[in-house]
């Protein structure tokens, strides 16, 4: 139990990087990144926002628990999680960063549903 921030520190890490450097959709040659949506600010670019803030959002409460959790802290980054955990599985076209992204928000959603059951103690 004492590694579960650690997990969601290091899933969160990898899953912001996966989306913002690989590619998210694509079909054929043509792939683009979530940090390229944002950017151009096309249609949908809401949906990266969406995605990317729960990221962020498990960092810091991974980090928050590292010494000790709190049950409310893990509990909203579990619910936050279920966002990018599944946008990007139903992404039409989804390419490799979409894919890993979703791997690693499940993993860090696992655990913090079990820091939620049994948190760490001081």
């Amino acid at each position: 139990m004492k590694n579960m921030p650690h997990i969601i520190i290091g899933s969160a890490i990898v899953s912001l990087i996966a989306l913002l450097a690989l590619p998210w959709v694509g079909s054929g040659d043509d792939t683009i990144t979530l940090l390229d949506i944002i950017r151009t600010k096309g249609h949908g670019y809401q949906v990266g926002y969406a995605i990317l803030a729960p990221l962020a959002v498990a960092l810091v409460v991974g980090a928050l628990s590292l010494k000790g959790s709190k049950r409310w802290l893990t509990a909203i980054a579990a619910v936050l999680l279920i966002v990018p955990a599944f946008l990007s599985v139903v992404a039409q076209h989804a390419a490799l960063g979409a894919h890993i992204a979703a791997a690693l928000s499940v993993v860090a959603l696992a655990s913090s549903v079990a820091l939620t059951a049994k948190p760490i103690r001081q």
